[in-house]
């Protein structure tokens, strides 16, 4: 599995078309896409645009929201389990609802994750293993398993 970091969107107007160019590319060449948003980002502009118009029509694309920690009321967040609070669930479903219509996505392409960058073990994570579990069950069997191909 290769993994690549492609740069964000809404740079520079040069910029954009310059990325747009390079996410067409990368949609015809990948066997899956995570377009990672903030959850507590509301300007989806740019990125239903390039969705609708580069990404849509090739490999399957999931929307994953990072930083679900900061959904209001974000004091609610419990930092000893690592989980959202009662509120937070409710606001991350209704984020999931937002998201799936502004960009005509089949919910079950939106995950939700959290992940505390500053902790000293590096496996504190909230939801990241249903993430990679939708990842792989994505991924063509012949990517998962190379002999598959001889």
């Amino acid at each position: 599995m290769t993994l690549v970091d492609a740069p964000g969107i809404g740079e520079t107007i040069e910029r954009h078309i310059e990325y747009r160019n390079l996410y067409k590319e990368f949609a015809q060449q990948c066997d899956l896409i995570l377009w990672v948003m903030k959850a507590d980002d509301r300007a989806y502009a740019e990125a239903q645009d390039i969705y609708e118009n580069d990404l849509k029509s090739g490999c399957p694309v999931f929307i994953v929201l990072s930083q679900v920690d900061k959904i209001a009321p974000h004091r609610e967040w419990n930092w000893d389990t690592f989980e959202p609070g009662p509120n937070q669930i409710k606001n991350i479903e209704e984020k999931i609802n937002e998201v799936k219509d502004a960009f005509r996505i089949d919910p079950s392409h939106i995950s939700y994750v959290s992940i505390d960058t500053e902790a000293s073990e590096t496996d504190i994570n909230f939801n990241l293993e249903t993430l990679l579990e939708r990842i792989i069950s994505t991924i063509p069997n012949k990517k998962k398993n190379p002999s598959s191909e001889r």
